[in-house]
């Protein structure tokens, strides 16, 4: 779909993060990589549709919210600023 290497690259972090925090455990990694480059791609200003993510990955978007929905505090917690 045309991503650049700076969205594959945070796509690839992000799911390192998942892999850290055990959100794979149980499930199947493919929800996580697709929530993870739709996430990347928003991140940089470049959306890209459900459709997209869903035709290059093959998984559905019930699936990939699931995902998201599991990342999202991971996430906030990188990016919140520590009052430290």
């Amino acid at each position: 779909i045309g991503l650049t290497r700076a969205i594959s690259d945070r796509a690839k972090q992000l799911f390192k993060l998942a892999d850290d925090e055990r959100l794979i455990r149980g499930k199947g990694a493919e929800p996580l990589q697709a929530a993870c480059i739709y996430l990347a791609c928003k991140e940089a200003n470049v959306p890209r549709t459900y459709k997209e993510i869903m035709s290059l990955t093959m998984v559905h978007k019930k699936d990939i919210f699931k995902a998201m929905k599991a990342l999202m505090p991971y996430l906030e917690r990188m990016s919140s600023p520590s009052t430290e």
